[in-house]
């Protein structure tokens, strides 16, 4: 049975109030959120930027993440190697922005073309890509662009956009009630993180060449490196179209430069 003229609109209206008072909590929300989060330095454009989150939580997920690997067996075992990897490491991390914080250099057993970083000072190098590295100033190069998402705060920069891009969604749908709103606010706030990751990317290698010329290390090296990674990746397509699998890429980081 359809509600007369009348009460239809007043209950449209109390939708309306609903889903107002609605949004204006999750404003708040983001509002708490903003003034909660603290201002981290950024090394590469000498201002700062909002993170959500303590540097001390970041060291502490990476505490937790790198045990639990660690328990599985994901270092590979040579300690010779550890240790020439992680004397590079260090030799970087005293000429970078950040000196004094405590660094851990880990080479994985795994043949795949990466490395990567996590929150509080962990970084991996695969032995898979240090086969493809034709110099210790290479080696540098990747060592030292994972550096430079460490002093930069990408995690928690990164996290801070994934939030904001959820909680932005979330009030599309509230003020409107559109699913087809939340969508395109969602889609696009994506758009906008995965912009400010290749811009991270490339703050990365810009921190990263900084600290390899002040440690004594050629920054062209680099751009070596960004080469190899490229060639691995037109192979990898080649190889996935071939047998059917997904290609893996080194996330990210020669997807942002020209070739």
């Amino acid at each position: 049975m359809a509600l007369p003229t009348s009460c239809s609109s007043s209950y449209q209206v109390s939708i309306s109030n609903r889903r107002v008072r609605s949004a204006r909590h999750w404003i708040g929300a983001i509002l708490a959120l903003i003034l909660l989060a603290g201002c981290a330095s950024n090394p590469s454009s000498g201002g700062s930027s909002v993170v959500v989150g303590s540097q001390g939580r970041e060291v502490e997920i990476g505490n937790e993440m790198h045990a639990q690997m660690m328990a599985e067996g994901a270092a590979y075992d040579d300690p010779e190697l550890q240790a020439y990897v992680n004397r590079v490491g260090q030799r970087l991390v005293t000429n970078s922005d950040k000196p004094n914080m405590k660094f851990t250099f880990t080479v994985i057993d795994s043949p795949d073309i990466n490395a990567f970083a996590l929150p509080g000072g962990y970084i991996y190098m695969n032995r898979g890509l240090l086969s493809y590295l034709d110099s210790e100033a290479e080696m540098a190069g990747v060592l030292a662009h994972e550096i430079g998402h460490i002093t930069g705060r990408h995690h928690g920069r990164r996290q801070t956009a994934d939030i904001t891009n959820k909680v932005i969604a979330t009030t599309a749908y509230i003020l409107t009630g559109s699913g087809d709103l939340a969508d395109a606010s969602q889609m696009y706030g994506a758009e906008l993180v995965s912009g400010y990751g290749r811009d991270m990317e490339l703050e990365a290698d810009g921190l990263g060449a900084e600290y390899m010329y002040k440690s004594g290390y050629d920054p062209d090296a680099l751009l070596a490196v960004i080469g190899v990674l490229k060639d691995q990746e037109q192979f990898q397509r080649v190889k996935a179209k071939t047998t059917g699998r997904k290609v893996g890429t080194y996330h990210g980081l020669y997807a942002t430069h020209p070739r």
